[in-house]
């Protein structure tokens, strides 16, 4: 576990952000984030570590 931590901390700051876009596995669909490719991924090279699903990632 720790060497999966490590990839996420940037080693200078030891902080993270994190980009979770997950919520539909737990809440369904949530409007506005039909196009993942257009809301979220313009924010993805300001963040350090992405929280998805499988069905984000094909998608």
């Amino acid at each position: 576990m720790q060497n999966r931590l490590g990839r996420i901390f940037n080693p200078k700051t030891g902080r993270t952000v994190m980009l979770a876009f997950d919520h539909g596995y737990f809440q369904g669909a949530n409007p506005g984030l039909e196009r993942i490719d257009v809301k979220i991924m313009p924010l993805a090279p300001y963040a350090d570590t992405l929280m998805l699903t499988r069905g984000i990632l094909r998608s």
